[in-house]
This record gives C-alpha cells, structure tokens and sequence, in this order.
C-alpha cells in the first residue's frame, strides 16, 4: 500500500510540473487599491466570480480619461508653491515702502525737529564763545574750524618734536617759542594760545560738533532715499487697481517732502509733512493670497480623492487587459490545489489514526455536553439544533465540526451572524469550563452584532463566571460596559473593576481606573462634573489657564450629561446611543406619560446654555460661557430635576401598576 501510494503521489506530481503559469503583477503604486485587495485574494474564489468581475466597459475608459485630465490640468501643491513665494514677495514690497515711509511718520519728524532746535541753540551758544574768544584775538577768523585743525596739527609736532613736555600743550615749554617759526612769543601770544586751547577744550564746541555730526548724518540719510523703481513692481500693478497713479503720487510727495527736510536741517524753519502710505493697499493683497492658499489646499483633498478613483480604474483596467493570462493562472492554481489535495489523502497512518478515534470519541461527547450546556443558557432552541463532530486529528489535536442536526448546509449559510456568534461563544465557554476548570477566561468584545437580549444574557454568563475564577473583557462598546458594571452590581452588589486605556497629552495608552465618561450614567457623570469643579477650586487663582481648562471641561461634560439625561431619564432607557435596540416594554415607557412641557424647556434651555461653545455659528462675537458659580448652580438644579422627574416616575407606576 505505501508502494503504491508513493507511486500515485509521483505520477500526481509530474502532472502538475507543467502548470506553471504566473500570477500577473500589478504596479507598485496600484497595490493599496480595494480591486488590488480583491486581486490578492481571487484564489480563493469561484471561476464565475472571477470572469464576471474583470471587466473595463466604455464608460469606465471615459471616466479614467475623464480623471486623467482632472488630476494633470492643475497642480494645487504647484499653486500653494508659486501663492506663498508671492506672499514673501509681497512682504518684501511691504517692508521696503515701510521704510521709506517711516522715514516721513510723525516720530521721526519731531527727531529731526528737535535735532535743528537742538542745532541752533548749540550754534548760538557756540557763536558767543567764539566772540569772546576773538575779543582777545587780532587774527581774522581765529576761532574757525580751520584753525581748530591748525591747532591739532600744532599740537601733535610739538610733541614729536619735544617742543613741549610731551604731555600739555601748551605746556611751559611750547609757550616760549612757536612751534613753526621757532620765534619768541610774548605775553599777549602765550595768553592767545591759552584761551583758545580753553575754547577747543570747550564744552559748547564739543556738543556743536556731535549735533553737527547727527544733522549730518540725517542729511545723508535723506539725500540717498532711493525709492524701487516702478519697472520693478509690474507684479503690484497686476495685483492692485490704479497702483501706478498711487506710486507717482507717493513717489512726488516722497521727494518734494525730502527736500522740505533737507532744507530744513540746513536752513530751520518751519516742517509741516503729511505722507500719503502705500503700504495699506499692498497689505492688503495677503489676506487675498492666504485664502487662494486655503483654496487650493482644499483642491489638494479632493484631487486624492480623485486619484484615488483613477488608481481602481487603473487597476480594473491592468486586470482586465490580462484577463487570459489571470484566468489562465486561476484553471492552473485551482488544479494544482486538487493535486495537493489529492496527495494529502494518500499520506495517511489510517491505523494510528483509528485507535485515536476510540480515545477521542469520549473527549468529544464531553465536550459536546458542556456545549449544549451553555447554548441552553442562552438559546434553547438553537441548542436542541446544534451538534459537535469530529472531523479529524493531527498531530494529537483533534478538530471538530459545529453543524445543524440533520442539515448538511454550513451553518455559515443558514443561521444569523448574531446565532453564529452565540454558537462560536458557546463553544469557547465549553473549552474553558469543561471538567469544572477555573481557568481565567479573557473576552474581546464579546457582543459584536448581537442584540440587546443576547447582550443581556452574555453580561449575565460574564458575571455568573466571575463569581469563581478570574474574567477579563476587553471592549471598546461603551454600552456594553455600562451593561457589565450594572449587571455585576445587581448580582453581587459590588463593583467590578474597570481598568481604561486613555490619552493625556498628546500621549496614548495612559492606564485609568476611572470608567470612560460616555459609559457613565447620569448620576455618575454628576460627581465627575462636581469633581472637576473641586479641582478648579484647588488650583491657584493666577494660573488662570489651568482654571479656565477645568471650567471648559465641566461644561462640554455638562452637555454629554445632558444628552444622556434624555436617554436616561425622559426615555427612561427606551433607546440609547450606543444601543441598536429600543428597549418597548410598560416600564420605560412610562416616562413618556409623566414627561411635562416644563421638563423639557429645563433641558432645552441648559442644552442651549451649554452648546454654545459647539455650536455658537461663527466667530464674529464671543460667546459668554457659563462661569464657575453657574456651573455650581447649574449642577445643583439639574439635581434637584432629577431626583424630582424620577419621584414623579415611581409615584406613576406605583398607580398604573
């Protein structure tokens, strides 16, 4: 037999050698595509399924040219390019005629008015200094500047001449010859020397010099003003209506306004400048500019958009223009798995494999008990349907098959999502529990697309389990665990522990204790308010951001608790959230008959209050958001409703019961 087998799986093998055509390949930017997924996975599909969907009608080969010229007629990423080196250069324009115009501003003015007062009391001074000087002096224009540098060179050749004592001059030494004709000086010639060597030291001479020296450097500044010629802002002229006639007009006043300046820093007199700016209506171009970058970067989104579009379209067309080939590989792989599936029957150890199947069979009656056992607790019916088999063993694990009793279909094609899902449940609980273990038992996310009876009855087993071993339920459905923690506090009259995965910061996976606000209920969301109204009274009154962040959390949670209060409280649970069911029976629908027009304006109108900050509209005011005494106010009548509607309920059904 195994000689045999051996040559049946040899003979199978050569048949298959010459079946090798390949899987066509798509381009690499293509892959991410929904059709590229689907190409990944045509192996597993029907012919049928395959041929039919390879197709690229006419209409697809319009819209690929259609989006061809959409996506390459404009560039959005090339226009916020070109919008904001216009934006620089416009800063550009802006910065240069700022200048020049601070140049001309009221400021600057009164500088240069009281640097020419300044001038001329300086000068007066310095005058009459000069007449005393020259009172003494027979020599014309004694006092001047030149003969101030006379003195200066004087000066420095007696010293390197040792004419004087290397020190002063005059010194006693310099007073008895002049240093360049090397002639007896009198007493009236030292005394000249003396008092004009007083006047150079003088400070009315060195304050004229350093005003002197700034009226200069002013009257440079002013005669070297340059203003950009016009040939160089052809750009203004397109971005601004009339700009020329603005620029002529700014450029005359410019330098008739100059030249009002310098001949007052030279002359005095009176300065009276008013400049008409440029620079308002070149500022004004940015805003214009910042919205066509705003434009066009909305123009980016919907431009992926688009090509994305295009690259299925791509796809769908590579496909379709391989379609042989692709067929091709699809008749080949889909033999060659026949082969394989073949050769595997034919490696069997058929007598290893009986005598498991008497040690099994046991195994598997248990396990099918503790199946029906827990199905029953949650379908009776589907339990009575239900069956576990074996289909086979490998390698000491034994697989079995979960199948309607008397039906060949799969169950996959007969029973709901949510009685498949109740099955496979079941199945998993009969795994943990069987021969009474206490294994700790790790769910995630037990209820997906169930509905709200077999949520009931999970959240009950979850509980019931929980009792005697340990159970961990991750879950991202927050009426689920709003479910869990009160089905556990109505069994064992104590809570169970919720351990949360949060974000502060900017920063993920920071571990809490406290449940997610959206599974609170609305007495719980009430102490979370009241908390964080404590916090803001702990914090010191000048950090003033950390109070102000405190405040706003209190209200955006005020508005959840206000949407909850309507599914909690008027609703009475009859629908919510993040329910798919509405919960019609007598006991939540007795909140409908109690509810009063005076119940409803008293959450309309704190709803109102407290969405401001979602929903105010636009920008153009600023809301007044309620203060931290509101909120305490707020919260306490919110209370006071509360407790007063949920009175009001039970008196009802106390009655209508």
């Amino acid at each position: 037999m195994v000689s045999t087998f051996g040559s049946i799986s040899q003979a199978f093998s050569s048949s298959v050698a010459s079946y090798n055509t390949q899987k066509p390949g798509l381009p690499q930017n293509l892959l991410q595509t929904s059709t590229a997924q689907w190409y990944g996975t045509i192996e597993n599909l029907q012919r049928t399924n395959v041929d039919s969907y390879i197709q690229f009608s006419q209409a697809n080969i319009n819209r690929k040219q259609e989006l061809t010229t959409l996506t390459t007629a404009q560039n959005p990423q090339q226009n916020i390019t070109n919008l904001t080196n216009q934006r620089t250069r416009i800063n550009g324009y802006i910065q240069q005629f700022s200048q020049i115009e601070t140049l001309f501003d009221e400021q600057n003015l009164n500088e240069l008015i009281a640097n020419r007062n300044t001038f001329e009391s300086v000068n007066q001074a310095y005058q009459i200094a000069t007449t005393q000087l020259q009172n003494v002096n027979t020599l014309e224009g004694f006092g001047t500047n030149p003969w101030r540098t006379l003195w200066e060179a004087a000066r420095n050749y007696a010293h390197s001449s040792n004419l004087s004592d290397g020190q002063n001059f005059p010194s006693l030494t310099s007073l008895e010859k002049c240093v360049l004709c090397q002639q007896e000086l009198d007493e009236t010639a030292q005394q000249r020397l003396t008092t004009f060597n007083q006047f150079v030291l003088n400070d009315v001479s060195t304050q004229l010099n350093l005003i002197n020296s700034t009226v200069q450097g002013k009257l440079n500044l002013y005669n070297s003003l340059v203003i950009p010629p016009i040939e160089n802002l052809a750009e203004l002229e397109q971005l601004i209506p009339n700009f020329r006639d603005s620029y002529n007009q700014f450029a005359n006043s410019v330098a008739t306004f100059r030249n009002s300046i310098i001949t007052f820093l030279q002359n005095g007199g009176e300065l009276n400048i008013s400049l008409q700016t440029l620079t308002p209506s070149i500022t004004s171009i940015i805003p214009r500019i910042d919205t066509e970058i705003a434009q066009n970067n909305q123009l980016l989104q919907n431009r992926n958009t688009l090509v994305s579009e295009l690259n299925e379209l791509s796809v769908k067309e590579f496909l379709f223009n391989n379609k042989t080939a692709i067929l091709q590989y699809f008749d080949e792989y889909k033999y060659r798995s026949w082969i394989n599936t073949c050769q595997s029957q034919l490696a069997t150890n058929g007598i290893s494999r009986k005598i498991g199947e008497l040690m099994e069979n046991q195994a598997v009656s248990l396990q099918h008990q503790e199946f029906v056992s827990h199905l029953n607790f949650f379908n009776r019916d589907l339990a009575s349907k239900v069956l576990i088999s074996r289909t086979r063993t490998s390698q000491g694990n034994t697989y079995q098959r979960c199948g309607l009793n008397g039906i060949n279909d799969s169950i996959n094609s007969i029973l709901s999502e949510g009685e498949q899902k109740i099955i496979a449940l079941s199945n998993f609980l009969a795994e943990c529990t069987i021969d009474n273990r206490l294994n700790t038992i790790i769910f995630d996310d037990p209820v997906t697309s169930l509905d709200m009876d077999n949520r009931d009855k999970i959240s009950d087993k979850i509980v019931q389990l929980s009792q005697n071993r340990q159970i961990v339920v991750f879950t991202h459905d927050l009426s689920f665990l709003r479910l869990l923690i009160d089905t556990h506090k109505a069994i064992t009259s104590t809570d169970c522990t919720v351990i949360g995965i949060d974000k502060y910061n900017g920063i993920s996976g920071i571990v809490t204790d406290e449940i997610p606000y959206l599974a609170k209920n609305v007495q719980e969301r009430v102490d979370s308010i009241r908390r964080i109204l404590t916090e803001h009274d702990a914090l010191i009154l000048t950090d003033a951001h950390g109070r102000e962040t405190k405040l706003d959390s209190a209200r955006k949670r005020f508005r959840m608790l206000l949407e909850r209060s309507v599914e909690e409280v008027l609703s009475n649970k009859t629908y919510e959230r993040f329910s798919k069911n509405i919960h019609l029976k007598k006991g939540n629908l007795s909140s409908y008959i109690v509810t009063e027009q005076t119940d409803v304006d008293f959450l309309l109108n704190l709803f109102g209050k407290y969405s401001v900050t979602e929903h105010d509209g636009g920008t153009s005011t600023i809301p007044l958001l309620p203060n931290k005494p509101e909120i305490d106010q707020d919260i306490t009548d919110y209370s006071n409703w509360k407790n007063g509607f949920k009175i009001k309920l039970r008196t009802f059904q106390s009655t209508y019961n």
